[in-house]
């Protein structure tokens, strides 16, 4: 839930742009700080005198480790990285715009789900591939999915057949996406004896970031592409 937050800083009372994370017993039990609050165009003031965060925490809650961002915090990108490097699975966007293409951005880049919080137009879950996990638009107001952690990603293969090469072994067992449009797909168990990389892995199939981290070894190995002369 995003507010304005007073505190005593160092020098004074400071005021956050915060979002504040709630237990299931109603307590807080964390707060982040926008990293980036606006200055909108032809002022200096940010935000009417907000204070820029200092800190991106990762908040390791029952269902899975959760991130945080706000609204402008999007158009960079330190605060994004940081989730990244720091194991965010979930990253919640609170916003007042109701952007697309940068959220799902990021959660391609960092594979990790992003879901927007938004008062108009729409709110969205993006999968770790980019893609839309699931969206309401008005009129609707409340968006309920549930997700998966434990998936892999998987890019074309003519054996995989676009995922029909896992259902037909595993059936309902398996779930998955697969935009045949983006050749990739997102990919989790519904059995839990199993995990999705031991399916994958009964067909010969290799998750794509293992497949593309193979390939710039191989690139390596074969030598940098020399430009040829005259």
């Amino acid at each position: 839930m995003p507010l304005d937050l007073a505190e005593e800083g160092p020098h004074g009372p400071i005021a956050s742009n915060a979002a504040l994370l709630f237990d299931r017993r109603g307590e807080v039990a964390g707060i982040y700080r926008k990293l980036h609050p606006v200055a909108g165009v032809g002022s200096d003031e940010l935000e009417a005198g907000i204070t820029p965060g200092r800190y991106v925490p990762v908040f390791k809650c029952d269902f899975g480790n959760l991130g945080v961002q706000i609204y402008w915090d999007i158009q960079f990108d330190d605060g994004w990285d940081a989730l990244g490097r720091s194991g965010a699975e979930i990253v919640a966007w609170p916003s007042q715009s109701p952007a697309t293409l940068l959220p799902a951005a990021r959660a391609f880049r960092h594979r990790y789900y992003v879901i927007s919080s938004v008062w108009r137009d729409n709110a969205t879950i993006f999968e770790p591939t980019g893609m839309v996990a699931a969206q309401i638009l008005p009129p609707e107001r409340i968006l309920v999915h549930q997700l998966d952690l434990s998936y892999s990603i998987l890019g074309w293969s003519s054996f995989l057949r676009n995922g029909q090469a896992l259902k037909d072994k595993f059936g309902e067992k398996v779930g998955f996406h697969y935009s045949t449009r983006e050749d990739m797909g997102l990919f989790w168990s519904n059995e839990p004896a199993t995990t999705i990389g031991a399916m994958i892995r009964s067909i010969g199939g290799e998750e794509l970031d293992r497949q593309v981290e193979r390939n710039g070894r191989l690139h390596a190995t074969a030598g940098a592409v020399k430009p040829l002369r005259d």
